[in-house]
């Protein structure tokens, strides 16, 4: 039963940081949503890179790709900017799950402390959205690192291990 909590505990961690990061990375770009995409996707390379980051950023390579097929069906991005996004997003999917396995969770307090102090000491609102976008990474780490240790004891558990198997 408290693998479980801990697992559900960890998960509304997640989603909540998720929603968050979002939420803080669409205050900072604000209306200028379209003159950022420009200039962060404007050739290949630079979508590419682009791709890749916000994937390490929201461990979604789907997410990334979604959101890009939503700029394109509005207008937002060009076809061509959207093909280095998603190339990106494949590459930064790589990367991230390197990243998470380093235990990079146990460290989830450094950009959780960074960004809360910066919500909360900060009077600018742009380091205050930068605050929040901090905080969101590090408690998405922190949800993953949560729901890691509750299932670990369960890679020693025969039944669950032939369970898995049967799957």
């Amino acid at each position: 039963m408290d693998a479980i909590l801990l697992i559900l505990t960890g998960l509304i961690l997640f989603l909540y940081a998720l929603n968050n990061l979002s939420q803080g990375l669409k205050e900072i770009a604000g209306d200028k949503l379209n003159s950022f995409l420009d200039r962060f996707t404007n050739n290949v390379f630079k979508g590419i890179l682009s791709g890749l980051i916000v994937t390490i950023l929201l461990d979604s390579s789907s997410v990334v790709i979604i959101m890009t097929i939503a700029l394109v069906n509005t207008k937002a991005m060009t076809f061509r900017q959207a093909m280095g996004v998603v190339m990106g997003a494949n590459i930064g999917t790589t990367i991230s799950s390197q990243i998470f396995a380093l235990n990079i969770g146990e460290y989830a307090a450094v950009p959780i402390l960074s960004g809360f102090i910066m919500m909360f000491f900060f009077k600018q609102k742009f380091y205050i959205n930068l605050g929040k976008v901090i905080f969101s990474f590090g408690l998405i780490f922190f949800g993953l690192f949560t729901m890691e240790e509750a299932v670990a004891p369960l890679k020693d558990s025969d039944y669950f291990v032939s369970w898995l198997q049967t799957l």
